[in-house]
């Protein structure tokens, strides 16, 4: 072979090397998936077993999240065993399903249900999952429980509540319950709650779910009462009746007096809050 095929052929292989390399982290980048240059290998490592490691790696990933429902019924005491056994390897496949910017509801319910840790990251796309992915809210109810700069998912919450044109019911009434649980110490809480009742599409339960709130400021207790004396049996008037165990007991017993008159439904309600201590 004389010296100038052998440079050429030289050449060939390198460009080939560079192509194959730039291909593969192009595949493993698309799936989530960091390779290391040093230990890729042309003629060793293929596109195919770039798909099946990742292949394997949401496998696993999706075990650990349904052994954690089915074991038990969402994310409860037993959390700890199970995200203890995330590798780094998964956590950065994860991290990197959260940067994706057309990542999908399937892969966005993933992050949510097993990137606990990342509070910063998630809480950073938290608007994105909100606004494409209405049917999330509950795992982005579960997630917030791990969000350590609660006055910035406050805001959050707020300015997609203000904005948002397409609230769904079951939204309007996890953000309640999300803001009820997590945000009740910050400083949009009072704001968050109001947005909430008076939002264009707010329904019978989501108004249902602020007033059951056992809340004593941001005149709270007029709004309940508006509902407690009007002589309804509804479920406004119910769970606002079921929002003032918050109150001392003679408080409570005074308000719930006239509402227990309109209905036997009332009377029972009526009298399993007065019974509280």
């Amino acid at each position: 072979m004389s010296t100038d095929t052998g440079a050429e052929s030289f050449r060939f292989q390198s460009l080939r090397r560079v192509f194959v390399d730039w291909n593969l982290r192009r595949f493993g980048q698309d799936k989530g998936l960091s390779l290391n240059s040093a230990k890729t290998i042309l003629g060793q490592v293929s596109e195919l077993d770039v798909a099946k490691k990742v292949d394997e790696l949401k496998a696993d990933l999706l075990k650990i999240r349904r052994t954690i429902f089915e074991t038990s019924g969402g994310v409860t005491f037993e959390e700890e065993e199970y995200y203890e056994k995330l590798t780094s390897e998964q956590v950065e496949y994860l991290l990197n399903l959260l940067k994706e910017a057309d990542i999908d509801e399937s892969d966005a319910e993933l992050v949510l249900a097993l990137l606990r840790d990342h509070g910063t990251d998630v809480l950073s796309r938290m608007n994105v999952f909100l606004e494409r992915f209405p049917s999330l809210s509950k795992s982005i109810y579960h997630f917030s429980k791990y969000v350590d700069d609660r006055e910035s998912l406050a805001s959050l919450i707020l300015n997609f509540i203000r904005a948002g044109e397409n609230i769904t019911e079951d939204q309007l009434f996890w953000m309640g319950k999300l803001s009820e649980d997590y945000l009740a110490d910050t400083s949009e809480y009072s704001s968050i709650l109001l947005e909430l009742y008076e939002h264009p599409n707010a329904t019978l339960i989501s108004r249902a779910k602020i007033l059951e709130i056992p809340e004593q400021r941001f005149g709270m207790i007029e709004l309940r009462e508006e509902h407690l004396r009007t002589g309804k049996s509804d479920w406004l008037a119910w769970s606002a009746a079921v929002g003032t165990r918050g109150a001392t007991a003679i408080s409570r017993n005074h308000t719930l007096t006239y509402f227990s008159k309109a209905s036997p439904m009332n009377k029972i309600i009526g009298d399993c809050i007065r019974s509280l201590p």
